[in-house]
């Protein structure tokens, strides 16, 4: 189930995975994967304000991740960027952007499967 985590997930989440502290020190919303109190995978979304005419907010993907080798390309992922797509059309954000590693084609995969 992909919901938005609460604190107590977010403590979890760093202390069985300590490199996700990098992106939860910042302001944001931390989505989660969680199937029978086992987190599966998580993406940290930022929101902000773009400064033009139209005075829109844009979401801001900045890490997004499946913790176990043997839960990956299973759908966890794009299930978590339909999820982050789906909250951020409610809240009316113009747009998503994904940031990602050059080198890192399951993540190009990832995007293009959800465009």
């Amino acid at each position: 189930m992909i919901k938005i985590a609460n604190y107590k997930d977010k403590r979890i989440i760093t202390k069985n995975y300590p490199h996700t502290k990098q992106y939860l020190k910042r302001k944001g919303v931390l989505y989660i994967d969680e199937d029978n109190n086992e987190y599966k995978g998580f993406a940290f979304v930022q929101k902000r304000n773009v400064v033009n005419e139209l005075n829109k907010m844009e979401e801001l993907i900045l890490a997004i991740e499946v913790f176990q080798e043997k839960d990956r390309n299973k759908g966890i992922a794009s299930n978590i960027v339909k999820k982050i797509i789906n909250d951020a059309q409610a809240n009316g954000s113009y747009q998503i952007i994904a940031y990602y590693q050059k080198n890192n084609v399951a993540s190009h995969k990832l995007w293009i499967k959800n465009q």
